[in-house]
């Protein structure tokens, strides 16, 4: 009977325990200046918020993250004359969303001030239409890692990260002036011609396909392809400044396209598709290194 007893009061113990630490992770905090994230003055003597828990920014002024933070969602109030602003120098991974409260004013998420780090993770659209985003070309990055569908804002990047699983709709992005990178078994799509200045990194189990647009896509840096690179179609001539690499489990699928090569090509066996009859596919690089075979069509 001691032990029965004994175990209810283990079982109901612990059950409290998990309630508190359930309510600790998911408190509200507004702040009350412009300040670091980090500093219990900015949220009025509490916080600073942490994981799951939920933030608001308070009208005209700046919050900036300066180190390594999580937050389940942030809220930017604003007002007619004011900016309010999320400013990111180190590293935030938010679980939920981005969003504004009010019909005027601006509310922005700032990354240009450094080599800050955003991570999104909600399954959806995780910044706000009426939200700013400025990525700077500093060096930030920014990251969509849901595990599902997710919707890219439509501006400038620096460095783009897409990973996790899903489809990243990329619908309005023409410029990453750093790396584009694509991770897990995300796929993304590109619905105009874009330009990366850094370097294209297609990992193992992904797929990205760019527009059947002149010039759908240029690459100034090194190309890298382990997962699937497919093209919208035979109206694309894709241009690639940088050395160019199939890794085998790699994909490259022309579809017709008419792509230049322009640094150095190396083929580790896996699969090159041309695609339709007509198109030309030229390579100005001074080393091509094909391992294995591959037939492009006449």
């Amino acid at each position: 009977m001691k032990t029965t007893i004994k175990s209810v009061l283990t079982f109901f113990t612990l059950l409290i325990a998990l309630f508190c630490v359930s309510n600790a992770r998911a408190t509200a905090f507004t702040n009350t200046l412009t300040g670091d994230w980090n500093d219990t003055a900015t949220w009025g003597g509490s916080g600073p918020p942490g994981e799951g828990d939920t933030a608001a920014i308070i009208t005209g002024t700046t919050v900036t993250v300066s180190d390594t933070r999580s937050v389940g969602a942030v809220t930017l109030l604003r007002t007619t004359g004011n900016t309010t602003k999320l400013a990111v120098t180190g590293s935030l991974t938010v679980t939920n969303t981005i969003t504004q409260s009010g019909s005027a004013g601006t509310a922005s998420v700032d990354l240009s001030g450094g080599t800050g780090t955003l991570t999104l993770s909600f399954v959806g659209t995780p910044i706000g239409s009426t939200v700013t985003l400025t990525a700077g070309t500093a060096g930030s990055t920014v990251i969509y890692d849901g595990s599902g569908n997710q919707t890219a804002n439509p501006v400038a990047y620096d460095n783009l990260t897409l990973s996790g699983s899903g489809a990243k709709t990329a619908t309005g992005i023409t410029a990453i002036s750093g790396n584009l990178t694509l991770s897990g078994t995300a796929t993304a799509s590109f619905a105009t011609a874009f330009i990366v200045g850094g370097a294209l990194d297609v990992g193992a189990g992904t797929s990205l396909t760019f527009p059947n647009a002149a010039n759908g896509i240029q690459v100034t840096n090194t190309t890298t392809v382990s997962g699937s690179l497919v093209s919208g179609g035979q109206s694309s001539a894709a241009k690639f400044y940088g050395d160019f690499t199939i890794n085998a489990g790699g994909t490259f699928n022309g579809a017709g396209s008419s792509p230049t090569f322009a640094g150095n090509f190396t083929y580790n066996g896996g699969t090159l598709t041309g695609g339709s009859a007509g198109q030309t596919w030229n390579f100005s690089g001074t080393s091509k290194t094909i391992v294995g075979t591959f037939i492009i069509p006449r």
